[in-house]
């Protein structure tokens, strides 16, 4: 079994919200897990300096139409969202060498400056 890449740690919980602090290969991240009231499914949040991953209940059209560089991922909590990869991403973050199928570890590597 290899080693986990990211070091993820609890900073608050606030009933079943959670707020991580994630070191990633050098770059420190913020994520969040946030459950959706009257549902089983959970919003998943990951943000770097440049931009961020969002879950599947979430779509890239929203960043495209603000611009921002996101990603979204499916993923039901941060550890598979770190792990995961870009189903698909925002114009910006196409410009910057993003693409879908990309590891999400390479795109906060690419956005996290």
């Amino acid at each position: 079994m290899s080693e986990a890449f990211y070091k993820k740690e609890l900073v608050a919980e606030v009933g079943s919200v959670r707020h991580y602090r994630i070191e990633l290969d050098g770059h420190v991240v913020t994520g969040m897990e946030i459950p959706v009231p009257g549902d089983s499914r959970t919003l998943v949040y990951v943000a770097a300096k440049g931009g961020y991953l969002l879950c599947g209940i979430m779509d890239v059209s929203i960043a495209d139409m603000i611009g921002n560089t996101a990603a979204r991922v499916s993923a039901p909590d941060v550890d598979a969202m770190l792990t995961g990869v870009c189903a698909s991403v925002s114009r910006r973050a196409r410009e910057m060498g993003a693409y879908d199928g990309m590891p999400c570890r390479e795109f906060i590597c690419l956005i996290d400056r």
